[in-house]
Protein backbone atom coordinates (compact mmCIF):
# COMPACT_ATOMS: atom_id res chain seq x y z
CA UNK A 1 0.00 0.00 0.00
CA UNK A 2 1.41 3.23 -0.91
CA UNK A 3 1.76 6.75 1.06
CA UNK A 4 -1.04 8.21 -1.39
CA UNK A 5 -3.00 5.35 -0.90
CA UNK A 6 -2.84 5.53 2.51
CA UNK A 7 -3.71 9.36 3.17
CA UNK A 8 -6.98 8.92 0.45
CA UNK A 9 -8.05 6.21 2.52
CA UNK A 10 -7.94 7.21 5.81
CA UNK A 11 -9.24 10.56 4.62
CA UNK A 12 -12.57 8.97 2.75
CA UNK A 13 -12.90 6.90 5.92
CA UNK A 14 -12.49 9.81 8.40
CA UNK A 15 -15.53 11.46 6.39
CA UNK A 16 -17.35 9.04 5.89
CA UNK A 17 -17.83 8.00 9.45
CA UNK A 18 -18.38 11.61 10.44
CA UNK A 19 -21.71 12.12 8.37
CA UNK A 20 -20.17 15.17 7.85
CA UNK A 21 -20.34 17.20 4.34
CA UNK A 22 -16.93 19.55 3.12
CA UNK A 23 -19.49 21.14 0.92
CA UNK A 24 -22.10 22.09 4.59
CA UNK A 25 -18.76 23.34 6.96
CA UNK A 26 -19.95 26.34 6.19
CA UNK A 27 -20.70 28.19 9.28
CA UNK A 28 -17.72 29.64 10.96
CA UNK A 29 -13.96 29.34 10.40
CA UNK A 30 -12.46 28.80 14.09
CA UNK A 31 -9.02 28.50 15.22
CA UNK A 32 -8.22 26.19 18.01
CA UNK A 33 -5.03 25.98 19.85
CA UNK A 34 -4.34 22.84 22.27
CA UNK A 35 -1.08 22.41 24.23
CA UNK A 36 -0.33 19.25 25.85
CA UNK A 37 2.33 19.55 28.96
CA UNK A 38 3.52 16.07 30.08
CA UNK A 39 4.87 16.76 33.79
CA UNK A 40 5.85 13.55 35.14
CA UNK A 41 6.72 10.00 33.62
CA UNK A 42 7.78 7.21 35.69
CA UNK A 43 6.97 3.59 34.52
CA UNK A 44 3.40 3.30 33.46
CA UNK A 45 2.63 6.23 35.39
CA UNK A 46 2.21 10.08 33.49
CA UNK A 47 1.08 13.22 34.62
CA UNK A 48 0.09 15.63 32.40
CA UNK A 49 -1.24 19.43 31.81
CA UNK A 50 -3.57 20.45 28.55
CA UNK A 51 -4.74 23.58 27.48
CA UNK A 52 -6.94 24.69 24.78
CA UNK A 53 -7.91 28.14 23.42
CA UNK A 54 -10.50 28.29 21.11
CA UNK A 55 -11.47 32.02 18.46
CA UNK A 56 -14.48 31.99 16.54
CA UNK A 57 -16.25 33.94 14.31
CA UNK A 58 -14.45 33.65 11.54
CA UNK A 59 -11.10 34.44 14.01
CA UNK A 60 -12.34 37.10 15.43
CA UNK A 61 -13.96 36.66 18.95
CA UNK A 62 -12.67 34.16 21.65
CA UNK A 63 -15.28 31.77 22.84
CA UNK A 64 -13.27 29.07 24.84
CA UNK A 65 -10.54 28.27 27.32
CA UNK A 66 -10.15 25.18 29.23
CA UNK A 67 -7.24 23.72 31.43
CA UNK A 68 -7.30 20.03 32.43
CA UNK A 69 -4.75 18.29 35.09
CA UNK A 70 -4.67 14.34 34.24
CA UNK A 71 -3.29 11.38 35.24
CA UNK A 72 -2.78 8.13 32.75
CA UNK A 73 -1.46 4.72 33.53
CA UNK A 74 -0.47 2.17 31.15
CA UNK A 75 -2.22 -0.76 31.80
CA UNK A 76 -0.73 -3.07 28.71
CA UNK A 77 2.04 -2.25 26.00
CA UNK A 78 -1.04 -1.08 23.87
CA UNK A 79 -4.15 0.10 26.33
CA UNK A 80 -3.68 3.23 28.94
CA UNK A 81 -6.27 4.25 31.40
CA UNK A 82 -6.82 7.85 32.38
CA UNK A 83 -8.78 10.53 35.25
CA UNK A 84 -8.96 14.13 35.08
CA UNK A 85 -10.27 17.03 35.75
CA UNK A 86 -11.01 20.16 33.38
CA UNK A 87 -12.26 24.07 34.74
CA UNK A 88 -13.60 25.51 31.32
CA UNK A 89 -14.96 29.62 30.69
CA UNK A 90 -17.39 29.44 27.95
CA UNK A 91 -18.66 32.87 26.45
CA UNK A 92 -21.99 33.97 25.55
CA UNK A 93 -20.92 36.13 22.31
CA UNK A 94 -23.55 38.00 22.01
CA UNK A 95 -23.94 39.16 26.06
CA UNK A 96 -20.48 39.12 26.50
CA UNK A 97 -20.48 37.15 29.51
CA UNK A 98 -18.51 33.93 30.84
CA UNK A 99 -20.01 30.71 31.88
CA UNK A 100 -17.51 28.69 34.22
CA UNK A 101 -17.68 24.94 34.22
CA UNK A 102 -15.99 21.65 35.87
CA UNK A 103 -15.84 18.82 34.14
CA UNK A 104 -14.45 14.51 35.72
CA UNK A 105 -13.28 12.39 33.07
CA UNK A 106 -12.47 8.88 32.97
CA UNK A 107 -11.30 7.39 29.67
CA UNK A 108 -9.96 3.94 28.39
CA UNK A 109 -7.46 4.35 24.72
CA UNK A 110 -6.03 0.97 23.02
CA UNK A 111 -4.09 1.21 20.17
CA UNK A 112 -2.97 -1.41 17.58
CA UNK A 113 -0.85 -1.82 14.21
CA UNK A 114 -3.30 -2.85 11.44
CA UNK A 115 -0.20 -3.49 9.21
CA UNK A 116 3.64 -2.62 8.80
CA UNK A 117 2.93 1.21 8.64
CA UNK A 118 -1.00 1.79 9.42
CA UNK A 119 -2.00 2.67 12.98
CA UNK A 120 -5.37 2.25 14.82
CA UNK A 121 -5.87 4.40 17.97
CA UNK A 122 -9.38 3.94 19.50
CA UNK A 123 -10.35 6.54 22.56
CA UNK A 124 -13.20 6.30 24.74
CA UNK A 125 -14.01 9.13 27.58
CA UNK A 126 -16.77 9.14 29.97
CA UNK A 127 -17.64 13.15 31.29
CA UNK A 128 -19.22 14.41 33.72
CA UNK A 129 -19.78 18.41 34.10
CA UNK A 130 -21.73 20.90 35.89
CA UNK A 131 -21.52 24.55 35.69
CA UNK A 132 -21.33 27.54 37.74
CA UNK A 133 -24.75 28.52 39.69
CA UNK A 134 -26.50 25.30 38.22
CA UNK A 135 -28.00 22.72 40.72
CA UNK A 136 -27.45 19.69 37.77
CA UNK A 137 -24.79 18.38 36.14
CA UNK A 138 -24.88 16.33 32.77
CA UNK A 139 -23.07 13.45 31.43
CA UNK A 140 -21.87 12.24 27.60
CA UNK A 141 -19.42 9.88 26.16
CA UNK A 142 -16.70 10.48 23.53
CA UNK A 143 -15.51 8.31 21.28
CA UNK A 144 -12.46 8.84 18.53
CA UNK A 145 -11.20 6.58 16.11
CA UNK A 146 -8.33 7.44 14.78
CA UNK A 147 -5.76 6.05 11.67
CA UNK A 148 -1.76 7.11 11.32
CA UNK A 149 0.91 6.75 8.99
CA UNK A 150 4.73 7.43 9.83
CA UNK A 151 6.46 9.61 7.72
CA UNK A 152 9.97 10.70 7.44
CA UNK A 153 10.10 14.15 5.43
CA UNK A 154 12.40 16.21 7.53
CA UNK A 155 10.67 17.08 10.20
CA UNK A 156 7.08 15.79 9.19
CA UNK A 157 6.95 12.25 10.91
CA UNK A 158 2.85 11.19 10.51
CA UNK A 159 -0.18 11.87 8.95
CA UNK A 160 -3.49 11.29 10.40
CA UNK A 161 -7.06 11.12 10.08
CA UNK A 162 -9.79 10.86 13.11
CA UNK A 163 -13.39 11.45 13.87
CA UNK A 164 -14.85 11.48 17.41
CA UNK A 165 -18.53 11.59 18.19
CA UNK A 166 -20.23 12.81 21.27
CA UNK A 167 -23.35 11.72 22.82
CA UNK A 168 -25.04 13.54 26.02
CA UNK A 169 -27.09 11.12 28.28
CA UNK A 170 -28.75 13.54 29.85
CA UNK A 171 -30.79 14.73 26.44
CA UNK A 172 -30.64 11.57 24.78
CA UNK A 173 -28.58 13.59 22.02
CA UNK A 174 -25.71 13.11 19.62
CA UNK A 175 -24.63 16.31 19.90
CA UNK A 176 -21.39 16.45 18.05
CA UNK A 177 -19.29 15.19 15.50
CA UNK A 178 -15.57 16.05 14.90
CA UNK A 179 -13.81 14.90 12.16
CA UNK A 180 -10.11 15.73 10.78
CA UNK A 181 -9.66 14.81 7.58
CA UNK A 182 -5.89 15.16 7.48
CA UNK A 183 -3.51 16.51 10.01
CA UNK A 184 -0.01 16.56 9.82
CA UNK A 185 3.17 15.43 13.04
CA UNK A 186 5.61 17.44 12.89
CA UNK A 187 8.86 16.57 15.54
CA UNK A 188 10.94 19.66 16.33
CA UNK A 189 13.26 18.36 19.18
CA UNK A 190 13.24 15.04 20.81
CA UNK A 191 11.07 16.41 23.45
CA UNK A 192 8.73 18.52 21.55
CA UNK A 193 6.44 17.79 18.42
CA UNK A 194 3.56 19.65 16.80
CA UNK A 195 0.45 18.73 14.48
CA UNK A 196 -1.12 21.07 12.35
CA UNK A 197 -4.98 20.11 11.29
CA UNK A 198 -8.47 20.45 9.29
CA UNK A 199 -11.13 19.92 11.35
CA UNK A 200 -14.98 19.50 10.98
CA UNK A 201 -16.68 20.15 13.93
CA UNK A 202 -20.75 19.50 13.47
CA UNK A 203 -23.52 20.42 15.99
CA UNK A 204 -27.04 20.29 17.54
CA UNK A 205 -28.72 21.22 20.28
CA UNK A 206 -31.83 18.95 20.40
CA UNK A 207 -32.96 15.81 18.43
CA UNK A 208 -34.56 16.85 15.20
CA UNK A 209 -32.88 20.19 14.73
CA UNK A 210 -30.75 20.86 11.72
CA UNK A 211 -27.13 20.46 12.05
CA UNK A 212 -24.96 23.28 12.09
CA UNK A 213 -20.97 23.06 10.64
CA UNK A 214 -17.86 24.64 11.02
CA UNK A 215 -13.85 24.87 9.71
CA UNK A 216 -11.85 24.34 12.25
CA UNK A 217 -7.51 25.19 11.56
CA UNK A 218 -5.97 23.72 14.51
CA UNK A 219 -2.08 23.50 16.24
CA UNK A 220 -1.45 20.80 19.13
CA UNK A 221 1.63 21.26 20.53
CA UNK A 222 2.89 18.64 23.20
CA UNK A 223 5.95 18.72 25.47
CA UNK A 224 8.01 16.62 27.64
CA UNK A 225 9.90 17.82 30.42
Amino acid sequence: MTIKSVILASSLLGIFLSGANLGYARDDIQWWQWLNLNLMEEGPHKIHLYLDNRIVEDVTEERLWLASIGYKYQASKRTQIGLGYTYLDIRNIAQDTWMHRQRLELEVSHETKLNASLKLHLRNRIEIWWDEDENTDEYRSRHRIQLSHPLSIGKLYKIYTNTEVFYNYERDLLSQVRTIPVGLGFKLSKATQLSIFYMIQSNRATNGMPWSHNHAIGTHLNHTF
